[in-house]
């Protein structure tokens, strides 16, 4: 005979030890010991030499108990329940945890999202050419944007703040973060002052204005450097459609590629640039 059936015979000749019910409950002696200090389930005898003793039906105690905090109740909610039954109450509170876990649900899946959202611009990342102009036809895409607020938007600490108010606009703290952009102004490309108009995120709170980026002709360029070396490359592309007989037809898509995970004391930054283009007939 195994081990396990005489434990399983033991069990039904008698009382079982705190050790014997922590197995059947698939529970630690030191969560009953918790449970019983707390008076929420208490030993059915304790002997003289302290050893406690469960009633095998208090099985159903225990799991009564582990059913009400997989909904999210609390020990002290869970002990309040069972002192003072109240049908109304119960459902009321049950009614409560069913929402709460819908929006853990909720947030669970936007931050898988998220992490779906970065892994992509990381692998986008690796195989990326840098400072390679190339035109393509692209679909339309629908961005949730949110205007940029500051006045000095080359001063690092004001971009944070700025950053800062976009990211909290969102209760979740997640949807706006990836795929995450900015929209710059086009003159930047003739050398006018650096200006951010809105960031935007494909996906974000429903009160957040959406914007169709339209499908159409895109030049694409990939830059990684210090954001010195940004402005630059803004002129470069200025100068590169100016010679190529490109009209710029709109505003500056400037994609980023997961430079959060970057130090912020390291002006390294990987930015996909995307610029509404059209040529010129000669």
């Amino acid at each position: 005979m195994s081990d396990y059936s005489q434990e399983k015979m033991q069990m039904h000749r008698k009382n079982l030890s705190t050790g014997e019910f922590s197995r059947l409950c698939k529970t630690t002696k030191a969560t009953l010991f918790h449970y019983e200090k707390l008076g929420l389930l208490k030993p059915k005898n304790v002997l003289g030499n302290g050893y406690r003793r469960y009633g095998i039906e208090q099985f159903f105690d225990f799991d009564t108990i582990a059913i009400l905090k997989e909904t999210g109740s609390s020990l002290e909610e869970i002990m309040q329940m069972r002192d003072n039954l109240d049908e109304e109450k119960l459902l009321k509170l049950l009614e409560e945890k069913k929402h709460t876990l819908r929006k853990e649900r909720k947030r669970l899946e936007s931050r898988e999202t998220m992490l779906g959202n970065i892994l992509d611009d990381l692998r986008e990342a690796r195989n990326l050419a840098l400072d390679r102009f190339m035109v393509q036809e692209m679909d339309e895409e629908f961005l949730k944007i949110s205007p940029v607020s500051g006045d000095n938007q080359e001063n690092l600490a004001e971009s944070a703040l700025s950053y800062a108010a976009y990211i909290n606009s969102d209760d979740d703290n997640t949807a706006l973060r990836a795929p995450f952009g900015i929209i710059l102004e086009e003159s930047v490309l003739s050398g006018a002052p650096y200006r951010e108009l809105f960031y935007f995120s494909r996906s974000g709170p429903s009160t957040m204005e959406k914007l169709c980026k339209p499908s159409g002709k895109y030049l694409v360029v990939a830059h990684r450097g210090s954001f010195i070396s940004h402005l630059n490359c803004l002129k470069n592309i200025g100068k590169w459609c100016s010679e190529h007989k490109y009209n710029v037809c709109g505003r500056i898509y400037a994609y980023d590629l997961a430079n959060f995970l970057r130090p912020v004391a390291i002006e390294d930054y990987l930015i996909k640039y995307i610029i509404p283009v059209t040529a010129i007939l000669e």
